[in-house]
């Protein structure tokens, strides 16, 4: 991540120099999914919340947050 940045990658600047990897990787995640279809059968409330829970998931994978995800943690 650090490398995308300071060479100012294109995905560094897509994701505003923020959990580059993570975004990208959530990124892809979600359009795999929608390309398969394999939540097509479920409502459409309901498949948004299954994306915004898997980035949220995959966003807390980013070491450099780690602090701040384990102080939400505590509160």
């Amino acid at each position: 991540q650090p490398f995308l940045i300071k060479t100012n990658h294109h995905l560094a600047n897509l994701y505003q120099n923020m959990s580059v990897l993570e975004n990208h990787h959530w990124r892809s995640t979600i359009g795999m999914l929608r390309e398969s279809r394999l939540l097509a059968h479920l409502p459409e409330e309901m498949t948004q919340d299954i994306e915004q829970q898997l980035g949220s998931l995959i966003l807390a994978t980013d070491i450099n947050r780690q602090n701040e995800f384990l102080t939400r943690l505590k509160t």
